[in-house]
């Protein structure tokens, strides 16, 4: 009798352990399903698409002053970002992103001075169109999409 108990118990273990290993697999592949196959990023991605990606690129904060008379009025924060389409003109920018925030800055500082506008709006748009249009004269006609201004921020001086 207690080999046939021991014998039982043996035949339950084994198929305790195929159980667990069947759950153990069931579970791996549902964790597996879950992770992307590391092989689908290293995928080429066609030329066609390459040619049509939009790219963003930051250019970060610039701080202007606005100056009135002889005067320092308030401070004006403006995070900017251009807007590309395709890889080879997103590396020309990043390529040339010194001289492009230089040509921004310059805009900025510009615009800065002769501010006498209350709509906010409208001003924000002269200012776009005023960044893109110096960028694409320095990078090439057609090289930004968009200009992007991301966060804004005004403070008066006392």
């Amino acid at each position: 009798m207690e080999s046939e108990t021991l014998g039982e118990g043996v035949e339950m273990k084994g198929w305790q352990a195929i159980r667990n290993l069947a759950m153990a697999g069931l579970l791996f592949g549902v964790a597996f399903m879950a992770v992307p196959p590391v092989w689908a990023a290293d995928a080429e991605v066609p030329a066609e698409a390459d040619a049509s990606a939009v790219h963003f690129i930051k250019l970060g904060a610039f701080v202007i002053p606005e100056v009135n008379g002889n005067q320092v009025t308030r401070h004006v924060l403006l995070e900017i970002s251009l807007e590309v389409t395709g890889d080879g003109k997103k590396a020309e920018v990043e390529h040339m992103l010194p001289r492009v925030k230089d040509a921004v800055l310059r805009v900025l500082h510009r615009h800065m001075s002769r501010r006498r506008t209350s709509d906010a709006a409208q001003d924000i748009l002269k200012l776009k169109r005023k960044i893109r249009k110096a960028s694409n004269a320095l990078l090439g006609d057609g090289m930004i999409n968009e200009v992007l201004i991301e966060n804004t921020l005004e403070r008066k001086l006392l």
